[in-house]
């Protein structure tokens, strides 16, 4: 028994009401002799409910509404009254509650702490080391049926991703003055993605969650991409991505909240089990038990690189709807695909799972083929960071269950911009592809390329550097690593778009001389989310939901 537990139900007891302690008191001890002392009774009734006898009869008490609400207060992070019915709303009435926790108080199984913000409910300490074995905390989500697990298509998938950026890379995307596409954009869209033509808010969901995360960004009146956040967003694995664009797809929220809400929402189709297929109230019990231990641990992932990238100031994402309601985690999963509804009952969809969480081989049946006529047939199979590079060079034509895309002059400049070349545009092509590319598709890529580089206009940071201090920089590891071009001898275009780029730059260079007062960078990108799928596997078991059943006692040990 923990001393201190012990002591804060003890002070409890002392804060009652004079009434209501010697009512508790003559109920356990019978009548209090005078004169009396509070602190002595306290005592008494300690070493009363330290006897076998007794806490065997307190224990074979409870029933299966108790031992729900005591499970309850063992999970939930400071469970009040107010949050414990919040939790059950939908199963039990407030008055329910709230009738059943008075009456464990009066059976002093629970005792209510004296934080003065919180006033939460704990077990009695010297109780709970017998209660805890009886509490199991799988019965306060229960499935209601186990069935086959479910297998399907998501909405969309690494394939339809690739097909976003090369949409919005290589074509304008017009948007109105409040955001919203152009009906000519929307025709265009449902051509090239059909899958969305019948509800194309479905897509629009999408693109604002894309702009919430920073991977297209308004200009003007045409949404573009931004290939460094994609390629940032590339090094999550699937199921973090797909946790991402869920939880930014409904609203606008900070870096910090989004990566909570993008947490939450991996942790809570972690633990639904396969197969298992749960009601309305008892998933909306696990997320709101998700959503406090969250909030309790403040999500404190690890900071990297990715982490500090997180793009705080948007544009306007694209107006998907005229309410201004939230969706719940139900409701986008739902209509993402990550779950599926059948008489009223939700399982989660295995196809979260297909991959493992970091960079897979490369699926067998998973090619890509490029014609004489210029066009690619992408296979899926391929992760979103194996497909950027054919993203930023090809422009995307139909998606179905392949990918069509083509190689076009326009297409090829973009990518020659974005720091390609002949050579490795070619190099990309021929290792995911299963035959030798055709010799006019080389031909034109390397000629495109030949009168790209005749001439070259370039916008950004200069650094010129005296001849006598060259070969300290040159010499310098990082240096390299942040030179997009030699200009002229001791001249070099940087790296760089923002005074925060170059700040960067010269920490990792150590050329503190050269500091430059930092600005707020224009992108930021998501940070990595802890992987919760393996040990919630681990931890539960595939069974039929069963009544929770107290064990028995041994009376012979009494």
């Amino acid at each position: 028994m923990n001393s201190e537990n012990i002591r804060k139900w003890q002070e409890s007891l002392l804060q009652l009401s004079d009434k209501y302690f010697f009512d508790l008191v003559r109920l356990y001890l019978g009548a209090v002799k005078t004169p009396y002392n509070k602190q002595r009774l306290v005592e008494e009734l300690t070493d009363f409910l330290r006897k076998k006898k007794i806490r065997y009869c307190l224990l074979v008490s409870l029933d299966n509404f108790d031992l729900l609400i005591l499970s309850a207060i063992s999970e939930l992070p400071y469970p009040t009254l107010e949050k414990i019915s919040a939790f059950f709303s939908g199963s039990y009435t407030y008055s329910e509650i709230h009738e059943r926790i008075l009456n464990l108080e009066e059976r002093l199984i629970i005792f209510r702490e004296n934080e003065v913000y919180t006033r939460a409910y704990a077990l009695n300490p010297v109780l709970a080391n017998d209660i805890l074995p009886l509490l199991d905390p799988e019965n306060l989500i229960p499935p209601a049926v186990i069935d086959q697990p479910f297998l399907s298509q998501l909405l969309f998938d690494d394939l339809t991703l690739t097909a976003l950026l090369s949409l919005f890379l290589h074509t304008e995307i017009a948007v109105t003055g409040d955001g919203s596409l152009r009906k000519k954009n929307i025709d265009l869209i449902k051509q090239v993605f059909p899958q969305f033509a019948e509800n194309i808010e479905n897509f629009l969901l999408i693109i604002k969650a894309l702009q919430q995360l920073g991977l297209l960004a308004q200009q003007e009146d045409r949404l573009a991409a931004n290939v460094s956040q994609w390629k940032a967003f590339a090094f999550l694995s699937f199921e973090e991505r797909l946790a991402y664009i869920a939880a930014a797809a409904d609203g606008n929220f900070s870096r910090d909240i989004l990566q909570q809400r993008a947490q939450q929402f991996r942790t809570f189709l972690a633990e639904c089990v396969p197969g298992a297929r749960y009601k309305k109230e008892t998933i909306d019990r696990m997320i709101f038990l998700l959503a406090e231990k969250s909030a309790l641990s403040g999500l404190s992932a690890p900071r990297g690189r990715l982490a500090s990238m997180l793009q705080e100031n948007r544009k306007a994402p694209v107006n998907t709807s005229s309410e201004s309601s939230r969706m719940s985690y139900i409701d986008i999963a739902l209509l993402f695909g990550y779950l599926d509804e059948r008489d009223g009952l939700i399982t989660v969809n295995t196809a979260l799972f297909q991959r493992p969480p970091d960079a897979p081989e490369k699926n067998a049946a998973s090619k890509l083929v490029v014609s004489p006529a210029f066009t690619i047939t992408l296979m899926p199979g391929f992760t979103l960071s194996e497909m950027i590079d054919l993203a930023c060079c090809a422009e995307i034509r139909s998606l179905q269950t392949v990918a069509q895309f083509e190689l076009t002059k326009t297409s090829c400049i973009n990518a020659f911009y974005l720091g390609e070349n002949a050579e490795k545009l070619v190099k990309t092509l021929q290792e995911k592809s299963e035959q030798p590319l055709p010799g006019n598709v080389v031909f034109s890529i390397q000629d495109w390329y030949r009168g790209f580089s005749s001439a070259a206009l370039f916008q950004g940071f200069v650094l010129s550097i005296d001849e006598s201090r060259r070969t300290v920089f040159e010499n310098n590891p990082y240096f390299n690593r942040f030179v997009r071009e030699t200009l002229a001898p001791g001249v070099y275009l940087l790296e760089a778009e923002s005074k925060e780029d170059l700040k960067e730059f010269f920490d990792a260079a150590g050329l503190n001389f050269l500091q430059t007062k930092a600005a707020s960078s224009p992108g930021k990108a998501v940070p990595f989310l802890r992987s919760e799928r393996k040990k919630s596997r681990n931890r539960r078991n595939l069974h039929p939901p069963k009544k929770i059943c107290r064990k028995k006692i041994p009376v012979k040990n009494i």
